[in-house]
């Protein structure tokens, strides 16, 4: 039962989606929603430029999209990754389970789940990279004004 309700795409992102805007009320943290969409906005556009079947492409009930990324665990990972302490730990233990679901319904292979694990990995990275460039303290860093050029040209 709780395999088939993470097979509803409905169910699952609204899930992640009330939980984005819980984070978001209560604690004031938006890498949580910024986190999901992102996730989202990477999944729609990485499946139709990989053309990567699923196993069961000739099952019934078999998504009639590609398989890689898996956008269910792209979000869980993602969505761990944006918390913080125990709250990531207790959040990547349920992305693992999403993860496990995906392959036990047959929807993804062993080999597209991973993938998809090591690109979450490999996202998260780059936007701690971002965030340390051009963010300080939660506001965008600013310029600095450097005035006029005071090189001279020979």
């Amino acid at each position: 039962m709780l395999f088939h309700l993470i097979d509803s795409d409905l169910a699952f992102l609204g899930i992640y989606l009330v939980l984005s805007f819980y984070f978001l009320i209560k604690e004031k943290n938006t890498k949580p929603l910024t986190y999901f969409g992102l996730a989202i906005l990477i999944s729609i556009i990485l499946k139709p430029l990989l053309h990567v079947e699923r196993p069961c492409m000739d099952m019934p009930g078999c998504p009639d999209h590609y398989g890689f990324p898996s956008g269910h665990t792209l979000v869980a990972f993602m969505f761990a990754f944006s918390l913080k302490e125990w709250k990531r730990v207790l959040f990547i233990l349920i992305a693992l389970i999403v993860a496990y679901s995906r392959y036990a319904l047959g929807m993804h292979t062993i080999e597209q789940l991973t993938g998809t694990v090591v690109l979450s990995i490999v996202l998260w990275q780059l936007l701690i990279l971002l965030e340390k460039r051009f963010y300080r303290g939660g506001k965008l860093k600013q310029r600095k004004d450097r005035g006029p050029a005071q090189q001279s040209f020979k």
